[in-house]
């Protein structure tokens, strides 16, 4: 008698869901995704992957190239649920309607085919904390640096109170620095994930 082994392809009848905080596993409808008006919708099949440059427990940053330019491709892990989309639309929403030069831009989403993910600039280099760490182990990091990373840092964050954007999880980590020439520093703020927009005062 010969066995036959029965290939199942992936996704083809597997019912999507997530674990809930009490064990049990809740099942997820998928519905259609309604992107917000101020977020350009980009395709998968426009994006070409490069290299990881960094993974977390909710998702990984891949530098890509999209019609030939070099972006940041911020992709959410496997557990594509309703809330972690909305979660990642709004901070796209967020980014969307900031434009400064000390915050990261964002050029649209890619919803509906594979991981969700956004678009963002690309800045050459890593987080602040290991270009500063790179640059000690070198020797000394002059004080005219620190005071210019910190200048950029106060206008980029001053630009995001008169928008009334609270970031609410400003760090090292979640600053992109470009530090390759000492001299002219470029430091973006970005992970606007817990930002949250503040009510603007009524004017009677």
């Amino acid at each position: 008698m010969v066995s036959r082994k029965r290939m199942v392809e992936v996704g083809s009848g597997l019912r999507a869901g997530e674990w809930t905080s009490s064990a049990g596993w809740q099942e997820t409808v998928e519905t259609p995704v309604n992107i917000p008006a101020c977020l350009p919708q980009i395709y998968a099949s426009e994006m070409v992957k490069v290299a990881e440059l960094g993974r977390g427990q909710f998702g990984s940053v891949w530098l890509a190239r999209w019609h030939g330019v070099e972006v940041a491709l911020k992709e959410l892990h496997g557990a594509n649920s309703p809330r972690s989309r909305e979660e990642m639309l709004g901070e796209a929403c967020t980014l969307a309607s900031l434009r400064h030069p000390c915050v990261i831009a964002i050029y649209g989403v890619i919803i509906g085919q594979g991981s969700p993910a956004s678009v963002l600039e690309y800045v050459e280099g890593s987080s602040l904390r290991s270009g500063l760490q790179r640059l000690a182990a070198a020797g000394p990091v002059s004080g005219r640096l620190r005071a210019a990373i910190a200048l950029q840092v106060a206008r980029g964050m001053e630009y995001l109170h008169s928008r009334h954007v609270v970031h609410f999880d400003l760090k090292c980590d979640n600053l992109l620095a470009d530090l390759r020439d000492p001299h002219r520093p470029a430091v973006k703020i970005g992970d606007l994930g817990l930002s949250k927009q503040k009510a603007r005062p009524s004017h009677a």
